[in-house]
């Protein structure tokens, strides 16, 4: 009977911590009908609300971001396999490694400039004229998910 009870309140202990990925899902509406989306600790992407494989999109880790009508740029924690066994796909992230990314939406089609180092990244900054400042995505107010299209637009 106590091994019963000691497996049960295991097992709930563990169902409990798994749940607790810290944060919780969110989206943020950014600009022409782009939105940054949490769906997990490292699962952090900048998608259009409807992509397909071919579409231009900020890859996980965002860690730090920013928008107006013509732009959005981030900064992303650059990702690794985890490699713990034979096939495995789960990506997580490498410490103090980055790449920055800039979404143009001045062009017919918005262009994806990335992955940037530091210094390619205010080169181009400077270039289009982008005085956009990055954010910790802690920082910025969140709308919490259902994952609806039809919340309004958070756009600056």
């Amino acid at each position: 009977m106590k091994l019963k009870l000691a497996i049960t309140i295991l097992s709930l202990y563990c169902i409990f911590m798994v749940g607790k990925g810290g944060e919780s899902e969110f989206i943020i509406l950014l600009t022409r009908g782009y939105r940054l989306s949490k769906t997990s600790n490292d699962n952090i992407i900048v998608t259009p609300w409807t992509y397909y494989e071919d579409t231009p999109i900020i890859p996980s880790k965002v860690v730090e971001i920013a928008w107006n009508d013509n732009f959005v740029i981030a900064k992303r924690q650059k990702m690794r396999l985890w490699n713990r066994f034979s096939g495995d796909k789960i990506q997580i992230p490498i410490p103090d490694s980055y790449d920055y990314w800039i979404f143009n939406f001045t062009e017919k089609q918005p262009l994806l400039l990335g992955p940037l180092n530091i210094e390619d990244f205010k080169n181009k900054q400077k270039k289009l004229g982008i005085t956009l400042v990055l954010e910790k995505i802690e920082n910025i107010s969140k709308q919490p998910a259902p994952w609806d299209p039809q919340i309004k637009d958070n756009s600056r």
